[in-house]
């Protein structure tokens, strides 16, 4: 562990790439891919943009791509805004949903069509974004041309993420086999800051308000039932969904964490999970917020999958080729295999359903990726009338290992 964590730390610091990085350096991915698996590594310059697709048994094929960085970074900004604000639109008729999918699928004839036709068999695909793909819901890309049903990338291939080939690499090489299924999951946590308000006040010093953390009931159902899916399990509720508690846990399978979240672009280490906060778990241990650093300074986890059901967890800065650091690389570096995390806020009322579905279907032995996807699909067809806009799924991604 020690030197999964050393590796992944010194390409923290490694400043952004101005040029495509050279295709011969993921073809070392190549050997830890197994039957059925496409690799998909995009490479985002200023000037050119490339994807290089890989699997275990061909040799690797690069498609030149129409855009650049700045081209890029403008069209999946605009993608995210028009899904956040279609986000209550439903059915075909809603024309935010509609201007949504319209650049979902430029943006899919932008980077996935060169390779259609090599990825088309393909039974699951790695992905390995670059630059602003980071922010990119894949699972939204919209396959079908204009004027028939729309048909989202999600509906074809389990999706997964990796932040770069050497943490693809090296996570592959540190995959434990394993027949427990334990589980610590935490949820609705008790903000009280009553007699507290000077002690709380350093650790929301980019927040603009203290009323960012109003409870979360949703998660406390989510917790619940979660927790029944497994014979072996703990939750931490209120205020025992403590910063102190977490950092007790003993070795733990499966780590659910549902609470607020917030990501630090500017300064990615300080991206945070706000775990219970008053004065009683204040004077035990930390001051409720786990930051990215103490997360990859302090744990050694030997987690099969480590899910943060909070806002923005997938967020963070990118650093060139080697992916983002934020809260996802954090735990990675801490040892999780498999990181499940949003790009953006999720709601309370109905990210549960998600939740509970994923792990349901982990119960019945998916594989995590297909798990995802699964629930995923499930909640974009939970009414037969008119299906769920993307917003809701889409930002779900998984990172690490998709088994």
């Amino acid at each position: 562990m020690p030197v999964q964590r050393a590796r992944l730390w010194q390409y923290a610091d490694r400043p952004p790439s101005r040029h495509p990085i050279a295709p011969l350096y993921h073809v070392k991915a190549q050997s830890t891919l197994e039957a059925g698996t496409a690799l998909l590594a995009f490479s985002v310059g200023e000037a050119s943009s490339m994807l290089l697709v890989l699997s275990r048994d061909s040799e690797p094929v690069a498609f030149p791509l129409a855009v650049n960085a700045g081209g890029l970074l403008v069209k999946v900004q605009n993608l995210v805004e028009d899904l956040y604000n279609g986000r209550s639109d439903l059915g075909a008729s809603g024309l935010r949903l509609r201007r949504a999918q319209s650049r979902a699928r430029q943006l899919y004839d932008l980077l996935i069509r060169p390779a259609e036709a090599l990825l088309r068999d393909a039974e699951r695909w790695v992905i390995l974004p670059d630059a602003a793909l980071h922010s990119l819901p894949f699972a939204a890309l919209v396959e079908t041309p204009p004027g028939v049903r729309v048909r989202y990338l999600l509906e074809s291939k389990p999706l997964s993420f990796a932040q770069s080939t050497t943490q693809l690499l090296v996570l592959r090489q540190h995959v434990r086999a394993t027949t427990t299924r334990r589980l610590a999951a935490f949820g609705d946590p008790a903000y009280d800051r009553s007699g507290a308000e000077n002690e709380l006040v350093p650790a929301f010093r980019s927040l603009r308000d203290l009323a960012a953390l109003r409870s979360l009931p949703g998660s406390r159902r989510e917790v619940n039932a979660i927790a029944e899916l497994f014979d072996d399990s703990r939750t931490f509720l209120g205020e025992q969904a403590s910063e102190q508690a977490l950092r007790s846990l003993g070795p733990i399978d499966y780590l659910h964490l549902a609470c607020h979240g917030f990501a630090n672009r500017e300064s990615p280490f300080d991206s945070s999970i706000a775990l219970a906060a008053n004065r009683k778990s204040l004077s035990a241990s930390g001051n409720g917020f786990l930051h990215a650093w103490e997360i990859m300074q302090d744990f050694e986890l030997e987690s099969q999958l480590v899910v943060l059901s909070a806002c923005n967890t997938a967020a963070g800065r990118a650093m060139g080729g080697e992916g983002v650091v934020g809260l996802v690389r954090a735990f990675q570096a801490a040892g999780a295999k498999s990181v499940l995390a949003p790009l953006w806020t999720i709601q309370d009322d109905r990210a549960p359903d998600l939740m509970i579905d994923f792990y349901t279907r982990l119960k019945e032995g998916l594989p995590k990726a297909e798990a995802l996807r699964e629930a995923q699909l499930s909640m974009l067809r939970r009414d037969s009338r008119e299906e769920t806009p993307p917003y809701f799924w889409a930002g779900f991604q998984l990172f690490g290992d998709h088994r």
